[in-house]
Parts: C-alpha cells; structure tokens; sequence
C-alpha cells in the first residue's frame, strides 16, 4: 500500500523495494530526510523496542501489550499516534482507553479524536456504487454494524436474540404507560443490574439501565436504582411492578440467612419486589423474540448494556457477563410480552410525563 501510495519522487534513491521482499531493512527513506520504519504487530515486542519516533500510525490493533510498547516510542517527543481499525469485537481494551467506560463513570486514558467512516458512497467518493452495493451484500448481518456501518458492538451470529435488530430506532412511547423494573442480583461488580420498562396493551420499552460498577449493598443499589428513575422523571410511587431474582441474602445479610436479596431490597425501596418466574430461559428467548419479530419491543438507545447482551449473548457460560441485565430484562418482560396475546390482561394506565 505504501509503496502505491508513495509518489517516486518523494523516495531517496538509496531506498528499494521489491514485490517479492518489500522494502530493504523493513525502511522507507524519504528525500526529505524523513525515514519510516515499519514493524508487524505479529513479531516479538522487542523488534520496537528502542525506537523512538516522531509520529506513530497503528493499522489495526494489535495486542495490548505491543501497543503499549509502540505507544511510548512517540512519548520522548511527544508526538501523535494514529489508528486506523474496522472494529471486530476484541478491541474491549481499545475503547477503554479511547472512550472510557460511561456505564461505570470511568474516563479515557487519553485524548482522543474519532472519524466513523461508513462503506457508502458519501464516505467513499472514490469507489463505484457497484463496488459499495456488492461490499454490503456479502457482508454477514452479525458484521454489518462494524464492518459497514463502522460500529465498535457487533451482532453475533447464533445468538440468543436472533429477531432483535439493533439497528432499528425505537418507536416513541406515549404519555400514559404502565411502569416495570427487572431486577438481577449479584455481589461482584457488573452482577447487580435493573432494567426500567414501559409498556402499554401492545408494546414494550426498555427505558433505562442500571448496572454495578463495585460489589454493591442493598442500600447502595437501592440508592442508584431510584437516581435511574429520578433521571426519568419519575418516582419508586410511580412503578407499578418490580420483580427480582430469588437469590438468598448472600449479600448484606446480617446473621439472617432467610432474607433474600428482594427482601433486603424491598426494604430500601419502600417496595414490594416480586419473585421472579424462573421458567426455562428458553422459553422467555422464544417469547421475546417472537415479539421482537412482531415489532412489539423496543430498546431505548441509553440501554447500551442491554442491546449489547441482545446482541451478542449465547447459551454459553462464556458469555455469563451478558447475562445478567438479560435475566434482569427476561425476569419482567417476559410475563409483559405473553399478554399482548391475551386481550383480557391489561394493567392501569397512569401518566408518567
């Protein structure tokens, strides 16, 4: 690509090049005086070692510990580093240091500036229409949204939710909606989760998310859950049902092993949680998919966690860290989905907004 892109005129005479070999000493020197060094990500971390450059270009992530390698080349002279990637689901640590975590209040470790390009004709004035349309074509949908659409989250393929497409905008909900919270327990980091729902006769919205950030006490979960609803312009009066897993107490009991996790909640919530219908995980897949498919569910953008899981969680332990805003997500939609077949079931109204 270099040796395309490069005008001769720009290269020193003394620099070769070859198809068979490259460039002589893995080296591009310029008549300028400038002198590019190129180094694969697949070799040892010691081949960049020692180096110190001006300017650093990284094409595709490599492995965390080489990049931070190359990184500090450039950090005697304080120079720029670019990065040029179609993400493809294993850059977790990237986007940690470019954008930080906002789910758990964590800053990027550095500055960074972001340019989205899509495979379209706009962004790609120097392709043909032809070329774009067949690239999209035979791109897989569990790629779609990072190879076209230049997304960090993909869509797995075989995944749980295969109806649920992230990419279709929520129909917006109206002012008179029953009000639900899913709630999933657990005592490390990430483990306790809530999902927000509104739902009328006929569909369902999953509003907002809550999602530890630190092994959590009742009181502190009780505590983010009612600023999630603050930050929507409501109150714990407003909510008409909440239902929880059926965990025992193993966090923050005090020498009463027969409190569960609902009670201990309940009681910081000034309401009453209900125990979770723990009916096979199958069962709910299927039922929320098929309203998935029927377009009676959507997912509010600030979700992220929660389109996230739906996107990419399997019926394998592997994926257990998307689980748990999914039971969170199941335990309270899906008795919500199974009464939109049942005209005789319909919850009070109240106005929310």
């Amino acid at each position: 690509y270099l040796h395309e892109l490069l005008p001769p005129s720009m290269i020193h005479k003394q620099c070769q090049y070859t198809l068979t070999n490259g460039w002589k000493h893995q080296v591009i020197q310029l008549i300028n005086g400038s002198t590019i060094i190129l180094r694969s990500a697949e070799s040892d971390v010691l081949a960049i070692s020692a180096l110190e450059a001006d300017y650093l270009w990284v094409d595709e992530p490599p492995e965390e510990n080489i990049y931070g390698e190359a990184s500090t080349r450039v950090a005697a002279t304080n120079g720029p580093i670019y990065l040029t990637l179609t993400p493809q689901g294993k850059e977790s640590w990237l986007r940690k240091k470019i954008e930080g975590d906002p789910s758990r209040d964590i800053l990027p470790a550095e500055d960074w500036e972001q340019y989205v390009l899509k495979v379209s004709i706009e962004d790609c004035p120097h392709r043909s229409p032809d070329s774009i349309t067949a690239q999209i074509a035979s791109t897989l949908p569990s790629e779609y949204n990072q190879r076209i659409l230049g997304h960090w989250d993909g869509v797995e393929s075989d995944r749980a939710f295969e109806c649920f497409d992230p990419t279709i905008l929520p129909i917006p909900y109206p002012d008179r909606v029953d009000i639900s919270l899913g709630i999933d327990h657990g005592e490390k980091a990430g483990r306790e989760t809530a999902i927000l729902l509104y739902h009328t006769k006929d569909h369902l919205w999953a509003v907002d998310e809550y999602i530890s950030i630190k092994p959590t006490s009742p009181k502190e979960d009780a505590e983010a859950i009612l600023k999630m609803l603050e930050d929507n312009g409501i109150s714990i009066e407003d909510v008409d049902h909440i239902i929880g897993d059926i965990n025992s107490a193993g966090k923050g009991s005090v020498g009463n092993l027969s409190y569960t996790c609902n009670d201990l909640l309940s009681r910081e919530l000034h309401h009453n949680i209900k125990p979770a219908n723990k009916v096979k995980v199958l069962e709910a897949v299927r039922d929320l998919n098929l309203a998935f498919k029927d377009h009676r569910v959507s997912i509010e953008p600030k979700c992220k966690g929660l389109i996230k899981s739906l996107s990419n969680w399997k019926h394998e332990n592997k994926y257990e860290d998307l689980k748990h805003l999914i039971d969170a997500f199941l335990y309270a939609a899906r008795p919500i989905v199974k009464s939109f077949n049942n005209p005789n079931t319909s919850g009070k109204i109240r106005i929310t907004r």
